[in-house]
């Protein structure tokens, strides 16, 4: 009796390894955009990059408001351990691109993305955003790598990472 007690305590702390969370990314994806000229690799800075429907609607996230990226910060000011505080870390292998963190259901097969100038005179020919559509591939899963300089290793099936780059030239 003792023994089968033993056991089937042994069993449910098994279970609860076994499903437990074993990282702050667990159900985490990234999306890193990279906005450069031809010629030139250097990030182009002050976008808005929002992802729209295929009418050009924003999409909204859990909290009804506008999905849009942000540049990846230079140093992370807080620890991750939820969507809300994901702008405050910083994701070495994004380098200066642009970054948003979404959940891993989060299909994005139908959306696109859109690309503003922020400031008021357009330097740049930009992309009409029914020309950069997202696809789940686009997504990276964070669990275990977020820290990493180089993201470049495969996972299983998953190809290897390497960010959505648009070419843009001056006007």
């Amino acid at each position: 009796m003792k023994n089968k007690l033993y056991i089937l305590i042994f069993f449910i702390l098994l279970s609860g390894v076994a499903f437990g969370q074993h990282c702050a990314y667990d159900f985490a994806s990234i999306i890193v955009v990279s906005v450069h000229e031809k010629d030139n690799l250097n990030n182009i800075q002050n976008l808005k990059i929002s992802i729209v429907d295929s009418k050009g609607n924003t999409v909204s996230d859990h909290k009804e408001k506008e999905i849009v990226f942000w540049q990846n910060p230079e140093k992370s000011s807080t620890v991750f351990n939820n969507f809300e505080n994901a702008r405050e870390i910083r994701y070495p292998f994004a380098k200066d691109n642009y970054v948003w963190v979404c959940g891993v259901n989060f299909s994005v097969d139908d959306y696109y993305l859109k690309i503003e100038e922020v400031n008021d005179s357009s330097q740049y020919r930009l992309p009409d955003y029914k020309l950069i559509k997202l696809y789940e591939v686009d997504k990276f899963h964070l669990c275990d790598s977020y820290k990493n300089e180089d993201y470049h290793k495969s996972f299983g099936s998953r190809r290897l990472y390497k960010p959505i780059e648009i070419i843009v030239a001056k006007k």
